[in-house]
């Protein structure tokens, strides 16, 4: 035999056991064993979950039936949480038009997830998306962004990528005839005779370097590389050459493109082992198989990569990593992107902000809606190169070392305004003035935030005065210990007993008839003493008339919520009437003193502190340039005391009606947060919307008629969006598709809505929602393929009453071999505190404790995991929220342990076996159940809780635990130090010690009278020594998750089946101790591994917590008037 022909026996055999391998491997995954499947780009298509009932009580819904692919997923603490999140960003800042067909939003797509956020622009007339701005078209602007512009254009040319490869992708992005045998073709192949059998053939080319080509070509089950592919445009012929080292095959491909690349045919001749197969084959319109399964980002959006500067490489995410422990000597430029943006209330234009300059983007109707398309085949200048489509014209309007911030554009769409370092300034279009509008203040105020009226004639803002409440408090040392010597850091908290600043807050009118020769009226119509640091005072709102103004005022100290109107009025010249409406100096004492003692002794007065800037000259000539109004005192048309949850308060925001009279807003008066109508006419308040479910709107329609919001109507565990009917309170469900639904933005009919949408099985991605007919189309895909495999999974629900006959909720996950006759581990993950319109059991909420790792635990060691909110939590009413005060922690521990012993009467749970955990809060949770309920959980995991609630920060403690008197510790009885000493099981205390929020010392604290208590064989402790409030530091989230595997399995051991000839109970003390002794040994074996496993992953990466909930969104700063105003500061939450 010749070496020529054992060669080719030698290729041949090496065919046919690749066949029989991909043969029997095909058998394997059909027949439903373990197999890693192929991924398809339909795998990241929007997947939303199906419908769960409404939850009565006691009752557990159904998990939703798995995909078969998805039974598979195997996890791991490595897969689960990676050094990188897998989750992607999501779009924010969703806005319509003023007609409605435009919507914008900011995006960042995976690839750029380092980046800051671009402006798109959807076209609901014609279904396209634009990208508006980029680093190519922003670098023209901005020399920051011109460094990002070359970094990334010497990245892209060293990973061969090329204008005519963008040209490429654009034209396969977007569907143009095919110019090349760029990408991937389909049909049947047939043969002479040979290892390769005939069926379906694919050929799949991408550009390689210079004019060459690469790929592959599969016949049925073989896929061989193709190498030096080239083609000839003039004739058609493309030529590449085989040469594949592992299945020992060489040969070569001959085909030529019909007219019009309509078709390819052609042969594929091979040498070793001789055989020839020829094809025909027409585009395809599936992925190649092995492409990766990165996300298209803004599906189907038009300017993507435009230029080089425009490339994000795949090393990009990570390029300022540590390597080897020792950061890059230079850190890779960041694209800071848009931060904000402002449609006019007048035309299809906006106001962008960038850089912290101005810019003014507008759209010409005729140039939007020419067509984009390929370049003219004569077009020599845009050969090559990508086609820029027309994304409007772009002006910069500020040129300034300052950062321009609040910018708004004048109702009318003349002009805009803006703040500059404390400045409001105005600018009309076609005008070189400044104009500067905010008149000069007494006693120290700054403007802190404004809103012209809808005329524009007319002005509110916002003045504070006096000390800043949070600039004063006590100074906390944190001890820094990563240097040779511990070094001590200073860290300001204001806490329960510190004293209160004297600050004010100011409401101003300013008539601006004249403002230009210094001539606009002015008066100061409201003052608010800070009472306490949950004190309220929001930006007021026109009524659409331009006549009026309301706001509401909340007063910590007393509970009393008011609500206030000011506003102008024609001039009178009943002089009772001007003496009844005249207001105190500014100085006098009726601004009232931090207790409120005035408005208890002056019965007739009916503002809270009201005060003039400057008194009418008594004096003054009475000419005919006096104003034909006088501008009127807030006064109080309606006013009420709040009981419920602590949040609720900052909700509450008067809405003008049509008539500018009537107005809507939320309290929680009936128990749950809820839409009223107040007619000040009358101080008559009707409830408008009822129901034991929480309302949140979040915009009103131009006519003042609709409002919009988020409910939990027909689901406490999903938020749908709603029109509400502001005369009848009717609520239209505008969303059809199971979710949570947020950042949403809803067209002035209601016919058309952008919102992020989140489930089980659906990672949050922005969707449009047409209700009339219930369609939702995704418009984002932002996440990679390993995302939707590992939230594809859905908890099963549940409800249960507690010991008041109120219904708690929670989800749990249990093992796929679970029966109500096993004796499973119960792990039972808790939060418990407030957190605003947010809590855990949620649809699609991915957290790392209440979603991951409960699924870890189920699915690898066999336990029930379970997520429950009890009260104290927020969502399910006031009674809920505001559980906590004057008995934190109580009521969920009451909650708790009925749920526990709830969820053991269903069958399945050990009750000796029951742990508990929590952060933060639920941290502080889970030591007061360790404490006080001693006999119910055998082990606890706290991470991170307060345990001495005097040294936390007063905006918190305040408003959630209890009351506060300065240089009083009245929060002391609230401490858990006393109650350590109860423990009888076994405790986890973690914590980083650089934690600023919660402080380190309240573990050390806590740590101390357990060994006071002689308890140190109940407690272990676990520090991260650079590590926060979430950590972050030397402990990685793996690692913490590690130390949870391992303690849990130390203590709780292993989840395992009823054995079915085993008998429930030992017949005798001999039995049982051969029961004890068996689950001795297996728990002994899983502490070896999960000590291999620690040391294993030992050297891991860093990982941030795999929260899908809080990825962050770049939404920038909001406006003034609801972020910089110091009477709505919020604070870190434990």
């Amino acid at each position: 035999m010749s070496i020529r022909h054992a060669v080719g026996v030698t290729a041949a055999v090496t065919l046919w056991l690749t066949l029989a391998a991909l043969a029997s491997m095909t058998q394997h995954h059909e027949s439903g064993a373990a197999f890693l499947p192929v991924s398809h780009e339909a795998n990241r298509s929007f997947r939303p979950g199906t419908a769960h009932p409404p939850a009565m009580p006691t009752a557990i819904v159904p998990a939703d039936e798995a995909d078969p692919e998805e039974e598979d997923v195997k996890l791991t603490l490595d897969r689960i949480f990676p050094k990188k999140s897998f989750f992607g960003p999501s779009a924010s800042r969703v806005s319509f038009s003023h007609d409605g067909r435009f919507a914008a939003f900011l995006y960042r797509s995976y690839a750029e997830r380092r980046h800051g956020s671009d402006l798109y622009v959807h076209d609901s007339e014609t279904g396209q998306i634009r990208r508006i701005t980029s680093v190519g078209r922003m670098a023209e602007h901005q020399a920051d962004v011109r460094e990002v512009r070359d970094d990334r254009e010497k990245q892209a040319k060293k990973a061969g990528i090329t204008p005519q490869s963008l040209a490429d992708e654009q034209a396969a992005r977007l569907g143009w005839p095919a110019s090349s045998p760029l990408g991937t073709w389909k049909g049947d192949a047939s043969t002479d005779g040979g290892p390769i059998d005939e069926g379906q053939a694919t050929l799949h080319l991408t550009r390689g370097k210079k004019d060459t080509f690469e790929g592959y070509i599969r016949i049925g089950l073989v896929k061989l590389a193709l190498t030096g592919a080239k083609f000839d445009a003039e004739t058609g012929a493309l030529t590449a050459t085989i040469d594949d080292k592992t299945l020992s095959v060489e040969g070569s491909l001959d085909a030529a493109a019909e007219e019009g690349f309509a078709a390819i045919s052609g042969t594929l001749t091979l040498e070793e082992p001789a055989q020839t197969v020829s094809f025909t084959l027409t585009p395809g319109d599936e992925a190649a198989e092995d492409s990766d399964d990165e996300p298209r980002g803004v599906i189907g959006s038009i300017g993507e990569r435009l230029t080089l500067g425009d490339v994000v490489t795949d090393a990009d995410a990570e390029i300022n990593d540590e390597k080897n422990g020792k950061a890059p000597d230079k850190r890779a430029p960041r694209y800071g992107g848009v931060q904000g943006f402002e449609w006019s209330e007048s035309s299809n234009e906006m106001l962008l902000l960038s850089g912290g300059d101005i810019y003014r983007l507008s759209f010409d109707a005729e140039k939007w809606a020419e067509p984009v398309g390929p370049p003219a085949g004569d077009d020599k200048d845009a050969a090559g190169k990508p086609v820029t489509p027309y994304r409007g014209d772009l002006e910069r309007l500020t040129f300034t070392r300052e950062r321009e911030s609040d910018v708004q554009y004048l109702p009318d769409g003349s002009g805009y305004t803006y703040l500059r370092d404390g400045a409001l300034l105005r600018v009309s279009f076609g005008d070189h003035r400044i104009i500067q509008l905010d008149p000069e203040l007494k006693d120290g105020e700054r403007m802190v935030g404004y809103q012209l009226s809808p005329d524009q004639k007319r002005l509110v803002f916002l003045a504070n005065r006096g000390d800043s409440y949070w600039g004063r408090g006590t100074s906390v040392t944190i001890v820094n210990y990563r240097e040779r010597f511990a070094r001590a850091n200073q860290v300001t908290r204001h806490m329960p007993d510190s004293p209160w600043p004297d600050a004010f807050t100011s409401v101003y009118l300013y008539d601006l008839d004249g403002y230009e020769t210094e001539e606009g009226t002015l008066e100061r119509v409201f003052t608010k003493r800070l009472t306490g640091p949950r004190d309220i005072l929001r930006m007021p709102e026109w009524s659409p008339d331009s006549t009026r103004i309301t706001f509401a005022a909340y007063e910590q100290t007393t509970g009393l919520v008011k609500v206030l109107e000011a506003g102008f009025v024609e001039e009178s010249d009943d002089a009772d009437a001007d003496d009844a409406k005249e207001a105190p100096d500014a100085e006098d004492d009726a601004e009232g003193d931090s207790n409120g003692n005035d408005e208890d002794t002056d019965s007739d007065k009916d503002t809270e502190g009201e005060t003039k800037a400057d008194k009418p000259d008594e004096d003054a000539d009475k000419d005919e340039d006096k104003p034909e109004f006088e501008i009127e005192n807030a006064k109080v048309v309606y006013e009420f005391y709040h009981f419920g949850g602590p949040n609720t308060p900052g909700m509450i925001q008067p809405q003008y009606l049509p008539d500018s009279r009537r107005m809507a807003f939320i309290t929680e008066l009936s128990g749950f947060r809820q839409l009223h109508l107040l007619d000040p006419r009358y101080q008559q308040l009707t409830q408008l919307t009822y129901g034991q479910f929480e309302v949140y709107p979040f915009d009103i329609s131009d006519d003042n008629s609709t409002i919009f919001a988020t409910a939990t109507k027909d689901d406490p565990n999903q938020g749908h969006v709603y029109a509400v009917n502001l005369e009848t309170g009717d609520m239209s469900r505008l969303t059809s598709v199971d979710g949570d639904y947020s950042s949403v933005a809803v067209r002035d009919d209601g016919s058309l809505l952008l919102a992020s949408h989140i489930d089980f099985g659906s990672p949050r991605e922005l969707v449009a929602v047409t209700p009339a007919d219930g369609t939702t189309t995704p418009l984002t895909d932002s996440h990679p393929e390993e995302a939707h495999t590992l939230t594809a999974a859905s908890p099963e629900y549940f409800t249960y009453e507690n010991r008041h006959g109120q219904t708690i909720h929670g989800h749990m996950f249990k093992p796929k071999d679970f029966s109500p006759e096993d004796k499973r581990p119960l792990l039972i993950y808790v939060y418990g505190g407030p957190l605003g319109e947010r809590k855990m059991a949620t649809r699609g909420a991915f957290a790392a404790p209440s979603y991951f790792f409960a699924r870890y635990m189920s699915e690898v060691h066999g336990y029930v995991t379970a997520t429950i909110d009890p009260r104290g939590a927020s969502g399910y009413g006031a009674v809920f929220e505001k559980a906590n005060f004057e008995q934190v922690g109580k009521p969920q521990t009451e909650d708790l342990v009925d749920g526990a012993r709830w969820l053991v009467k269903q069958g399945g749970i050990d009750e000796k076996k029951m742990g508990l955990h929590g952060w933060s809060f639920g941290g502080f949770q889970t030591q007061m159940v360790m404490y006080t309920e001693p006999d119910v959980f055998a082990v606890g995991m706290a991470g991170a809780g307060p345990t001495e609630w005097f040294n936390y920060n007063s905006w918190y403690t305040t408003g959630t635990i209890g009351p506060h008197k300065p240089g009083q510790l009245n929060l002391k009885d609230q401490s858990l130090l006393p109650l350590a000493k109860n423990i009888t099981g076994r405790l986890l205390l973690v914590h980083g010690m650089e934690d600023s929020n919660v402080l380190y010392q309240d573990t050390v604290n806590v740590y101390r009278e357990l060994l006071k208590a002689d308890k140190e064989v109940n407690v272990e402790l676990f520090l991260d020594p650079t590590g926060g409030h979430g950590l972050g530091g030397d402990v990685k989230t793996i690692g913490r998750y590690r130390k949870y595997e391992d303690f849990l399995l130390r203590y709780l051991g292993e989840g395992k089946p009823a054995k079915a000839d085993e008998p429930e109970q030992a017949d005798n003390a001999e039995e049982a101790a051969e029961v004890s002794a068996d689950e001795s040994v297996e728990e002994g074996a899983t502490d070896e591994d999960a000590d291999t496993d620690s040391t294993d992953e030992s050297d891991k990466g860093d990982t941030d917590d795999v929260n899908e909930d809080e990825q962050e969104n770049d939404d920038g700063a909001e406006r003034s008037q609801d972020a910089v105003n110091t009477l709505q500061t919020q604070t870190a939450r434990p």
